[in-house]
């Protein structure tokens, strides 16, 4: 096995025959790659909370920060904000719009042989700069009323609406609720469906674990999920029994928001947030695994090989991996960085279980895509190979 195709297995290996976000993230880069002026519409489907909207922002982020480093100055536009980009987001909620909030308001005007006319006025959101490059995303398509559904199709198969035209740049890109979730759905039509390319997508805690990391999510969420009660991450249960209140990948977000305000807040106040967000009963499970978890020791001395890494509980185990790919991160200086992060490869490759060396790996590639050197993974290819 070489050095590359190991490292690929690494940051790309398949748990499910179920497509994830990240998956459904790359069909929508393919899509970007059509030339053709009809290019291809991805509609995602997926849970509330599954991370959609967040996912397809993030892919525009990146997205982003790639072109501007290579885009000439002439070819960039400014977006909503007043900020120069090369690759922009437009989002537009379906569910809270009107057919003419998509089609625009008729407007009178008399014609050069004197003739009264009708015009429409083009809603804010499109974009009208001819460099405009980015995606239109049409989130919660399904709630959307029929007729503006019915505006939607001319955008959706011609590109345009009335006489306006989308610039050549733009993708559009549909979320919706699956039919299965109690959502006052609308079911669309069949010459609409024919017009999209379907992607579903599944509730994944790995994919969604590596997005926490890169976004600061608290760690102890990422622990509790992984090692305590995987089934919480997204309670389809709680869902599908009505209740009002559930767990989501979202709401695990705003825990964490929460969690940050403890040195602000009561105990009793942060607990009831708590609970308000994710249910009482996983609320009371959570806050009792916050309280029940050890002292762990410093991230910085596992890294730099001082302290022995603990192995013997997962959650402790799984606590300091993720700990110490936080206080990787954190550092700003890219040779410091690069440095602390061979320094945890060689003590992930000393690990004594190889099912936990290999859970290390994974996860430190996926993290770091792009700043683990290949070269670095060479002793730890004869020793995790067959797990991989």
């Amino acid at each position: 096995m070489s050095v590359t195709s190991f490292y690929s297995d690494l940051v790309s290996s398949k748990i499910s025959d179920e497509i994830t976000l990240t998956e459904a993230l790359d069909v929508i880069r393919s899509a970007m790659k059509i030339k053709r002026i009809k290019k291809d519409k991805i509609f995602l489907w997926g849970l509330p909370g599954i991370g959609k909207s967040a996912g397809v922002a993030q892919l525009v982020k990146e997205e982003n920060e790639r072109l501007l480093k290579i885009t000439s100055q002439d070819k960039l536009f400014k977006n909503k904000k007043g900020e120069l980009v090369a690759f922009d987001f437009v989002d537009i909620r379906l569910s809270l719009k009107d057919a003419t909030d998509i089609s625009g308001l008729p407007t009178f005007y008399v014609d050069d042989n004197g003739k009264k006319r009708t015009e429409w006025a083009l809603p804010d959101e499109f974009p009208t700069d001819p460099n405009w490059k980015g995606i239109i995303f049409l989130d919660e398509f399904n709630l959307a009323q029929p007729l503006v559904m019915n505006a939607c199709y001319q955008l959706v198969e011609d590109r345009r609406v009335g006489s306006y035209v989308l610039p050549e740049g733009a993708i559009i890109v549909a979320a919706g609720n699956e039919n299965n979730c109690k959502a006052f759905n609308t079911e669309l039509p069949d010459a609409l469906k024919d017009r999209f390319t379907h992607i579903k997508i599944a509730d994944d805690f790995n994919t969604w674990s590596i997005w926490a990391i890169n976004n600061n999510i608290n760690q102890n969420i990422i622990t509790f999920l992984k090692t305590q009660h995987p089934e919480l991450f997204y309670d389809k249960q709680s869902m599908q029994n009505g209740l009002t209140v559930f767990a989501t990948p979202r709401s695990w977000e705003v825990v964490s928001q929460i969690l940050e305000l403890e040195d602000e807040l009561p105990e009793n106040t942060i607990k009831n947030h708590i609970n308000g967000r994710i249910g009482v009963e996983t609320g009371t499970i959570f806050w009792n695994y916050l309280k029940q978890s050890k002292q762990l020791p410093n991230f910085d001395h596992i890294i730099d090989g001082k302290i022995q890494f603990p192995e013997q509980q997962l959650d402790i185990f799984y606590s300091c991996v993720v700990g110490c790919l936080y206080t990787i991160k954190n550092i700003l200086n890219a040779d410091q960085r690069s440095e602390k992060l061979y320094n945890f490869i060689k003590v992930i490759d000393n690990l004594t279980k190889i099912e936990n060396g290999t859970l290390a790996l994974k996860l430190t590639c996926s993290v770091f895509k792009g700043e683990v050197k290949h070269n670095w993974l060479d002793n730890c290819i004869a020793k995790y190979k067959e797990i991989i």
